[in-house]
């Protein structure tokens, strides 16, 4: 369901500007939530600031409203009454890389919001805080994507550098689902635990320097990634597969998938065992 300011029909709240503004443009945001209340106020706070306003209240509507519309932010409310912003951010990943992901909720979990980032969010703000805070991050994220490097600088390299880098890793976790896709399993596990490696380096550079994620990771996880699997195009049997292979990992490993990724097991590839950390 579509939320609009009044009835002229218009799918999204346009932005109020006072008559002593002057903007090129009106940045476009959509915001995804599901409690009545805050899809009333925090619209009229960012048209305050100037911005265009679309909201959405369940994860099908914005999905439609994100591949047919262009946006300069989107921000999601986690708990959704289809699904979560994880999962929302999961799927944005799948056809629009650069646009920055706000998550505005009120979960705390530490382990939902290193999530949250992991699915390509840039940042994450908890609905107890001020609403100011929201508008001032809202702003800074707008700001950060429209802020082009000098051609030529060493900055500029560094960063087209690391652009290849994730492309790179998204080429080969596509791989590696195309061979989960087929059934072949053999050695998978390990190439997976290498390329959970690279992963953790490319969030550690954006982490300690001022690279951007211009270029966002695919989350590397295949639980509950039906959806995801399906927007990058397998087949029914092509995700069933995929499963199989999260099955085949638990009945071998005695662990599951995630929870390997997470501890850095030795894994038996061939005729003999070997430890991610030694590659």
């Amino acid at each position: 369901m579509l939320e609009t300011l009044n009835n002229t029909g218009t799918q999204h709240y346009a932005a109020r500007i006072e008559k002593n503004m002057t903007l090129p443009h009106s940045q476009r945001i959509l915001f995804l939530e599901d409690n009545d209340e805050m899809r009333y106020y925090v619209p009229h706070l960012l048209m305050a600031a100037s911005y265009e306003v679309t909201v959405a209240e369940n994860l099908v509507d914005g999905l439609r409203l994100a591949k047919t519309q262009n946006y300069d932010l989107y921000l999601f409310d986690y708990h959704l009454p289809d699904g979560t912003g994880i999962e929302m951010c999961k799927l944005i990943r799948t056809f629009d890389t650069s646009t920055p992901i706000l998550i505005y909720s009120s979960v705390t979990d530490e382990d939902e919001i290193r999530a949250a980032f992991s699915a390509g969010a840039q940042s994450y703000i908890n609905k107890s805080e001020a609403l100011q805070n929201l508008e001032q991050t809202v702003a800074r994220l707008i700001v950060s994507r429209e802020e082009v490097v000098a051609p030529g600088s060493k900055s500029d390299e560094a960063q087209a550098g690391f652009d290849d880098l994730v492309k790179r890793y998204n080429a080969d976790f596509r791989f590696l689902l195309v061979r989960a896709s087929s059934g072949k399993y053999d050695c998978l596990l390990t190439s997976f635990l290498v390329l959970n490696d690279l992963y953790g380096a490319i969030m550690k550079l954006h982490e300690i320097s001022k690279l951007e994620l211009r270029v966002i990771p695919y989350p590397l996880t295949l639980r509950g990634s039906d959806e995801l699997l399906a927007e990058l195009g397998f087949t029914r049997t092509d995700i069933e597969n995929i499963n199989g292979f999260l099955r085949s990992t638990r009945e071998t490993q005695g662990r599951e998938f995630e929870a390997l990724l997470e501890e850095g097991l030795p894994v038996l590839c061939g005729d003999r065992p070997i430890n991610v950390s030694t590659i």
